[in-house]
């Protein structure tokens, strides 16, 4: 069933952050995550990526830290930067992974959504984009790595 299902997976899973946040005591190199993620599959698992430091372009190369590794995960998990402030998590999968959960005793969720928090979240990622956040991250991090690395 879909219930036993999302169970396997969430008993197989694996969970990385793109580029080290504030728990990161080992940046992970290119390339990492695609052998990771090979051996999970090769198991039945699923991968799971937190882009709750690194996500919506503050790594101005990249929108998400995931990207940076060239990977696409099962699951993408992220918070804080969605909301700007507001209270506000979001988790994106497919399909067929929500369908198992969604038939499961298990929850993975934060904040639950409403109309207000949807609201802030739509108004940040409107930001993001208007205000060219992305781009300007990408100018400020060059700058700080050549004048201080």
């Amino acid at each position: 069933t879909n219930a036993e299902l999302g169970k396997q997976w969430y008993q197989r899973r694996v969970r990385g952050e793109g580029i080290g946040g504030m728990g990161a005591a080992l940046q992970q190199t290119r390339g990492f995550y695609n052998k990771v993620y090979e051996i999970t599959k090769e198991y039945g698992g699923i991968n799971i990526m937190d882009e709750v430091q690194t996500g919506f372009g503050r790594l101005g190369s990249h929108y998400w830290g995931f990207e940076y590794h060239g990977v696409q995960p099962d699951i993408i998990t992220a918070a804080k930067s969605i909301g700007n402030g507001f209270p506000l998590a979001m988790c994106a999968t497919s399909p067929e992974i929500a369908e198992a959960f969604a038939n499961s005793s298990l929850h993975f969720n934060t904040f639950c959504g409403n109309a207000l928090a949807c609201a802030a979240g739509l108004a940040s990622l409107e930001a993001i984009d208007e205000d060219e956040l992305q781009e300007n991250s990408d100018d400020v991090g060059t700058l700080f790595l050549k004048r201080f690395i």
